[in-house]
Protein backbone atom coordinates (compact mmCIF):
# COMPACT_ATOMS: atom_id res chain seq x y z
CA UNK A 1 0.00 0.00 0.00
CA UNK A 2 0.84 3.34 -0.76
CA UNK A 3 2.71 5.53 1.89
CA UNK A 4 0.80 8.31 1.89
CA UNK A 5 -2.60 6.45 1.61
CA UNK A 6 -4.98 7.86 4.63
CA UNK A 7 -4.92 6.65 7.71
CA UNK A 8 -8.55 4.99 7.97
CA UNK A 9 -7.64 2.91 4.85
CA UNK A 10 -4.61 1.50 6.97
CA UNK A 11 -6.50 1.35 10.45
CA UNK A 12 -7.99 -2.38 9.92
CA UNK A 13 -4.72 -3.94 9.97
CA UNK A 14 -4.24 -2.73 13.26
CA UNK A 15 -7.85 -4.85 14.12
CA UNK A 16 -6.59 -8.05 12.45
CA UNK A 17 -6.00 -10.28 15.60
CA UNK A 18 -9.38 -9.13 17.58
CA UNK A 19 -11.37 -9.44 14.27
CA UNK A 20 -10.05 -13.28 13.87
CA UNK A 21 -10.37 -13.79 17.07
CA UNK A 22 -14.24 -12.68 16.74
CA UNK A 23 -15.12 -14.71 13.05
CA UNK A 24 -13.36 -17.90 15.16
CA UNK A 25 -15.86 -17.24 18.13
CA UNK A 26 -18.90 -17.13 15.83
CA UNK A 27 -17.82 -19.59 13.53
CA UNK A 28 -17.31 -22.42 16.13
CA UNK A 29 -19.76 -21.06 18.35
CA UNK A 30 -18.18 -20.24 21.34
CA UNK A 31 -14.88 -19.92 22.59
CA UNK A 32 -13.67 -23.45 24.17
CA UNK A 33 -14.47 -25.04 20.33
CA UNK A 34 -12.62 -21.66 19.06
CA UNK A 35 -9.68 -22.25 21.03
CA UNK A 36 -9.35 -26.04 20.21
CA UNK A 37 -9.97 -25.17 16.44
CA UNK A 38 -7.90 -22.49 16.19
CA UNK A 39 -4.84 -23.27 18.36
CA UNK A 40 -5.01 -20.54 20.25
CA UNK A 41 -6.20 -20.66 24.08
CA UNK A 42 -9.41 -19.33 25.85
CA UNK A 43 -8.97 -16.32 27.61
CA UNK A 44 -6.64 -15.08 24.69
CA UNK A 45 -9.52 -15.24 22.35
CA UNK A 46 -11.68 -13.86 25.11
CA UNK A 47 -9.65 -10.86 25.71
CA UNK A 48 -8.95 -10.05 21.89
CA UNK A 49 -12.95 -9.90 21.37
CA UNK A 50 -13.14 -8.06 24.90
CA UNK A 51 -10.66 -5.30 22.91
CA UNK A 52 -12.22 -5.29 19.99
CA UNK A 53 -15.62 -4.71 21.68
CA UNK A 54 -14.07 -1.43 23.52
CA UNK A 55 -12.43 -0.32 20.51
CA UNK A 56 -15.69 0.08 18.59
CA UNK A 57 -18.11 0.95 21.32
CA UNK A 58 -20.40 -1.89 20.84
CA UNK A 59 -21.11 -5.30 22.10
CA UNK A 60 -20.50 -8.02 19.67
CA UNK A 61 -21.51 -11.07 21.56
CA UNK A 62 -23.86 -11.82 24.29
CA UNK A 63 -22.41 -14.10 27.21
CA UNK A 64 -24.15 -16.32 29.73
CA UNK A 65 -22.89 -19.15 31.08
CA UNK A 66 -23.56 -21.75 28.60
CA UNK A 67 -24.04 -20.17 25.08
CA UNK A 68 -22.19 -17.68 23.56
CA UNK A 69 -24.16 -15.87 20.75
CA UNK A 70 -23.05 -12.59 18.15
CA UNK A 71 -25.66 -9.81 18.62
CA UNK A 72 -26.65 -8.16 15.63
CA UNK A 73 -23.48 -5.91 15.36
CA UNK A 74 -21.76 -9.07 15.62
CA UNK A 75 -22.89 -10.82 12.93
CA UNK A 76 -23.01 -7.97 10.83
CA UNK A 77 -19.01 -7.54 11.58
CA UNK A 78 -19.02 -11.53 11.30
CA UNK A 79 -20.86 -11.39 7.64
CA UNK A 80 -18.63 -8.94 6.31
CA UNK A 81 -14.97 -9.99 7.53
CA UNK A 82 -15.65 -13.48 7.41
CA UNK A 83 -15.22 -14.11 3.81
CA UNK A 84 -11.62 -11.68 3.68
CA UNK A 85 -9.89 -13.77 6.27
CA UNK A 86 -11.28 -17.09 4.53
CA UNK A 87 -9.54 -15.54 0.94
CA UNK A 88 -6.70 -14.76 3.23
CA UNK A 89 -6.65 -18.48 4.58
CA UNK A 90 -7.11 -20.28 1.27
CA UNK A 91 -4.20 -18.00 -0.61
CA UNK A 92 -1.76 -18.62 2.35
CA UNK A 93 -2.42 -22.33 2.00
CA UNK A 94 -2.42 -22.44 -1.61
CA UNK A 95 1.06 -20.62 -1.74
CA UNK A 96 2.54 -23.35 0.91
CA UNK A 97 0.77 -26.23 -0.92
CA UNK A 98 2.11 -24.90 -4.55
CA UNK A 99 5.62 -24.66 -2.74
CA UNK A 100 5.78 -28.59 -1.61
CA UNK A 101 3.72 -29.70 -4.75
CA UNK A 102 5.95 -28.06 -7.41
CA UNK A 103 6.05 -24.84 -9.46
CA UNK A 104 7.91 -23.27 -12.30
CA UNK A 105 11.85 -22.98 -11.47
CA UNK A 106 13.42 -20.04 -13.91
CA UNK A 107 17.17 -20.63 -14.31
CA UNK A 108 19.58 -18.93 -16.04
CA UNK A 109 23.10 -21.41 -17.30
CA UNK A 110 25.57 -21.07 -20.55
CA UNK A 111 24.39 -22.77 -23.56
CA UNK A 112 27.46 -24.74 -23.41
CA UNK A 113 25.14 -26.82 -20.72
CA UNK A 114 22.19 -26.57 -22.56
CA UNK A 115 22.35 -30.01 -24.62
CA UNK A 116 24.78 -32.03 -22.43
CA UNK A 117 23.09 -31.18 -18.91
CA UNK A 118 20.00 -29.26 -18.92
CA UNK A 119 17.78 -31.39 -21.49
CA UNK A 120 18.46 -34.73 -20.11
CA UNK A 121 17.68 -33.15 -16.51
CA UNK A 122 14.29 -31.62 -17.84
CA UNK A 123 13.80 -35.00 -19.36
CA UNK A 124 14.08 -36.57 -16.00
CA UNK A 125 11.92 -34.34 -13.92
CA UNK A 126 9.20 -34.60 -16.52
CA UNK A 127 9.04 -38.34 -15.58
CA UNK A 128 9.77 -37.93 -11.94
CA UNK A 129 8.15 -34.56 -11.08
CA UNK A 130 5.75 -33.38 -13.81
CA UNK A 131 4.60 -30.80 -11.19
CA UNK A 132 8.02 -28.92 -11.66
CA UNK A 133 8.11 -26.52 -14.89
CA UNK A 134 11.61 -24.95 -15.90
CA UNK A 135 12.34 -22.40 -17.86
CA UNK A 136 15.90 -21.95 -18.95
CA UNK A 137 17.62 -18.93 -19.84
CA UNK A 138 20.57 -18.91 -21.65
CA UNK A 139 23.24 -16.10 -20.75
CA UNK A 140 27.10 -15.03 -20.68
CA UNK A 141 27.09 -12.51 -18.39
CA UNK A 142 26.92 -13.07 -15.04
CA UNK A 143 23.11 -11.32 -14.09
CA UNK A 144 22.64 -10.72 -10.14
CA UNK A 145 19.78 -13.05 -9.78
CA UNK A 146 17.50 -11.27 -7.55
CA UNK A 147 17.93 -8.47 -10.09
CA UNK A 148 16.92 -10.99 -13.23
CA UNK A 149 14.51 -12.63 -11.21
CA UNK A 150 15.94 -16.11 -11.55
CA UNK A 151 15.61 -18.68 -9.30
CA UNK A 152 19.18 -20.74 -9.85
CA UNK A 153 22.00 -20.07 -12.08
CA UNK A 154 24.23 -22.91 -13.22
CA UNK A 155 27.76 -21.16 -13.91
CA UNK A 156 30.90 -22.65 -14.35
CA UNK A 157 34.50 -20.83 -14.31
CA UNK A 158 35.94 -18.46 -12.26
CA UNK A 159 32.43 -16.59 -10.06
CA UNK A 160 31.90 -13.30 -9.52
CA UNK A 161 32.14 -11.69 -5.66
CA UNK A 162 28.37 -11.53 -5.14
CA UNK A 163 25.91 -12.15 -2.52
CA UNK A 164 24.77 -15.24 -3.94
CA UNK A 165 24.59 -18.80 -2.35
CA UNK A 166 27.17 -20.64 -4.52
CA UNK A 167 27.84 -24.61 -4.42
CA UNK A 168 30.12 -26.44 -6.26
CA UNK A 169 28.61 -29.47 -8.51
CA UNK A 170 31.68 -30.74 -10.72
CA UNK A 171 35.17 -29.90 -12.18
CA UNK A 172 36.56 -29.60 -15.32
CA UNK A 173 39.49 -28.46 -17.78
CA UNK A 174 39.73 -27.48 -20.82
CA UNK A 175 40.47 -29.91 -23.77
CA UNK A 176 42.10 -28.80 -26.63
CA UNK A 177 40.53 -29.94 -30.12
CA UNK A 178 40.58 -29.18 -33.91
CA UNK A 179 39.31 -31.02 -37.15
CA UNK A 180 40.54 -34.28 -38.32
CA UNK A 181 42.17 -32.14 -41.39
CA UNK A 182 43.81 -29.81 -39.27
CA UNK A 183 44.79 -32.07 -36.83
CA UNK A 184 46.98 -33.92 -38.99
CA UNK A 185 48.51 -30.93 -40.11
CA UNK A 186 50.19 -30.18 -37.04
CA UNK A 187 53.47 -31.98 -36.33
CA UNK A 188 54.12 -34.81 -33.80
CA UNK A 189 56.36 -32.81 -31.83
CA UNK A 190 54.09 -29.58 -32.06
CA UNK A 191 53.63 -27.73 -28.87
CA UNK A 192 50.97 -25.28 -28.05
CA UNK A 193 51.57 -21.81 -29.14
CA UNK A 194 54.14 -22.67 -31.94
CA UNK A 195 54.80 -20.35 -34.48
CA UNK A 196 51.48 -20.98 -37.80
CA UNK A 197 49.00 -22.22 -34.63
CA UNK A 198 46.03 -20.71 -34.99
CA UNK A 199 43.38 -20.29 -32.35
CA UNK A 200 39.52 -19.87 -31.52
CA UNK A 201 39.49 -18.39 -28.43
CA UNK A 202 36.14 -17.20 -25.58
CA UNK A 203 36.50 -13.47 -24.78
CA UNK A 204 34.75 -13.81 -21.58
CA UNK A 205 37.51 -15.42 -20.23
CA UNK A 206 40.09 -12.99 -18.59
CA UNK A 207 43.57 -12.51 -20.86
CA UNK A 208 41.88 -15.16 -23.22
CA UNK A 209 45.07 -15.25 -25.56
CA UNK A 210 47.06 -16.34 -22.64
CA UNK A 211 47.54 -19.89 -21.65
CA UNK A 212 49.41 -22.41 -19.24
CA UNK A 213 50.10 -25.80 -20.08
CA UNK A 214 51.87 -29.20 -18.31
CA UNK A 215 52.75 -32.03 -18.75
CA UNK A 216 54.67 -34.24 -16.14
CA UNK A 217 57.08 -31.87 -14.50
CA UNK A 218 57.12 -29.44 -17.21
CA UNK A 219 55.25 -26.23 -16.73
CA UNK A 220 55.10 -23.30 -19.35
CA UNK A 221 52.73 -20.17 -20.27
CA UNK A 222 52.21 -19.22 -24.07
CA UNK A 223 50.31 -16.95 -26.18
CA UNK A 224 48.32 -18.01 -28.81
CA UNK A 225 47.43 -16.40 -31.87
CA UNK A 226 43.57 -16.09 -32.11
CA UNK A 227 42.01 -16.50 -35.68
CA UNK A 228 38.20 -16.00 -34.24
CA UNK A 229 37.31 -14.46 -30.93
CA UNK A 230 33.99 -14.67 -30.09
CA UNK A 231 31.61 -15.22 -26.91
CA UNK A 232 29.39 -17.78 -28.19
CA UNK A 233 30.58 -20.63 -27.26
CA UNK A 234 28.51 -22.73 -30.30
CA UNK A 235 30.12 -20.40 -33.09
CA UNK A 236 33.73 -21.18 -31.60
CA UNK A 237 32.67 -25.34 -31.80
CA UNK A 238 31.52 -24.51 -35.49
CA UNK A 239 34.28 -23.20 -36.70
CA UNK A 240 37.08 -25.58 -35.13
CA UNK A 241 34.90 -28.49 -37.04
CA UNK A 242 35.10 -26.30 -40.03
CA UNK A 243 39.14 -26.26 -39.29
CA UNK A 244 39.58 -22.97 -38.69
CA UNK A 245 41.70 -23.28 -35.55
CA UNK A 246 42.43 -24.94 -32.57
CA UNK A 247 39.65 -24.84 -30.08
CA UNK A 248 40.66 -24.82 -25.90
CA UNK A 249 37.09 -26.43 -25.19
CA UNK A 250 34.90 -27.10 -22.83
CA UNK A 251 34.52 -30.76 -22.66
CA UNK A 252 30.80 -30.19 -22.03
CA UNK A 253 30.47 -28.35 -25.66
CA UNK A 254 32.39 -31.20 -27.92
CA UNK A 255 31.87 -34.64 -26.16
CA UNK A 256 29.40 -35.70 -28.47
CA UNK A 257 31.82 -34.41 -31.43
CA UNK A 258 34.71 -36.26 -29.99
CA UNK A 259 32.83 -39.79 -29.99
CA UNK A 260 31.41 -38.94 -33.19
CA UNK A 261 35.34 -38.07 -34.89
CA UNK A 262 34.15 -34.30 -35.82
CA UNK A 263 36.35 -33.23 -33.81
CA UNK A 264 39.74 -34.80 -32.43
CA UNK A 265 41.89 -33.43 -29.13
CA UNK A 266 45.22 -32.34 -30.99
CA UNK A 267 48.88 -32.10 -28.57
CA UNK A 268 47.03 -34.67 -25.76
CA UNK A 269 50.61 -35.02 -24.11
CA UNK A 270 49.95 -31.00 -22.72
CA UNK A 271 47.08 -30.36 -20.41
CA UNK A 272 45.85 -26.82 -19.82
CA UNK A 273 47.15 -26.33 -16.18
CA UNK A 274 44.14 -24.98 -14.20
CA UNK A 275 40.51 -26.44 -13.89
CA UNK A 276 36.81 -25.25 -13.16
CA UNK A 277 33.87 -25.64 -11.68
CA UNK A 278 30.26 -25.81 -12.70
CA UNK A 279 28.54 -24.41 -9.77
CA UNK A 280 24.66 -24.04 -8.64
CA UNK A 281 23.82 -20.18 -7.74
CA UNK A 282 20.71 -19.05 -5.73
CA UNK A 283 19.55 -15.27 -4.71
CA UNK A 284 19.31 -16.74 -0.86
CA UNK A 285 20.07 -19.04 1.45
CA UNK A 286 16.95 -19.25 3.40
CA UNK A 287 13.86 -20.22 2.59
CA UNK A 288 14.66 -22.48 -1.16
CA UNK A 289 11.50 -23.33 -2.69
CA UNK A 290 11.07 -27.28 -2.55
CA UNK A 291 11.01 -27.26 -6.25
CA UNK A 292 14.11 -25.47 -6.96
CA UNK A 293 15.79 -28.13 -4.83
CA UNK A 294 14.49 -30.87 -6.70
CA UNK A 295 16.42 -29.11 -10.07
CA UNK A 296 19.50 -28.87 -7.92
CA UNK A 297 19.11 -32.53 -6.88
CA UNK A 298 18.79 -33.99 -10.36
CA UNK A 299 21.48 -31.46 -11.82
CA UNK A 300 23.80 -33.29 -9.08
CA UNK A 301 23.02 -36.52 -10.40
CA UNK A 302 23.63 -35.56 -14.07
CA UNK A 303 27.08 -33.70 -13.11
CA UNK A 304 28.07 -36.78 -11.41
CA UNK A 305 27.18 -38.79 -14.22
CA UNK A 306 29.00 -36.58 -16.50
CA UNK A 307 32.02 -35.56 -15.06
CA UNK A 308 34.46 -38.69 -14.92
CA UNK A 309 33.71 -38.41 -18.71
CA UNK A 310 34.97 -35.04 -18.60
CA UNK A 311 38.04 -36.05 -17.08
CA UNK A 312 38.57 -38.59 -19.76
CA UNK A 313 39.32 -36.25 -22.37
CA UNK A 314 40.82 -33.64 -20.74
CA UNK A 315 43.68 -35.50 -18.72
Amino acid sequence: MPDDAPRDELSWLDYLPELTALVWVVHCGGFSAAARASHVDKSTLSRRVRALEDRLGVRLLDRTTRTVRPTQAGQQLYASCEPHLAAVGHALSATTRDQQTGGTVRVTTLSALVDCVWAPVIGELRETHPDVRIEVHSSTPFERLVDAGYDLALRTGRLPNTQEVARRLATWRYVLVASPELAERLPASARPGQPGQEWLLFNSIPSANRWTFERADETFTAEVTPALVSDEPLLLRRMAIDGFGILPAVPMLVMEDLRQGRLVRVMPEWRVAHTHGVFTALPHRAHTAPAVRTVIDALERRLKHLEPQWAAVSE
